[in-house]
């Protein structure tokens, strides 16, 4: 766990990376209840299996193997389509 006394530096930080506000939250709770934590992962799962018609099965190799890391384009234009 990063040091708590360090919150406010790193939020600086990471708003001046990307130019944008940066807030922190008082506990992980704040960050579970967001909107966006519900939303990313119907964008994702659609994506992936945006072709099962109740039949197909899928082999594991087929399929990404990290889930966010191999976030691609099409789960980022329906995430962007259900922030919207």
């Amino acid at each position: 766990a990063y040091p708590t006394a360090s919150a406010q530096l790193a939020a600086r930080v990471v708003g001046d990376l990307f130019g944008i506000p940066c807030k922190t939250v008082p506990n992980f709770l704040s960050l579970t209840l967001t909107p966006s934590n519900q939303i990313i992962h119907p964008a994702r799962y659609w994506a992936i299996f945006k072709d099962y018609d109740g039949k197909k099965v899928y082999d594991r190799a087929s399929l990404p193997a990290k889930l966010y890391a191999d976030f691609d384009e099409l789960s980022a234009e329906e995430l962007a389509k259900l922030d919207n």
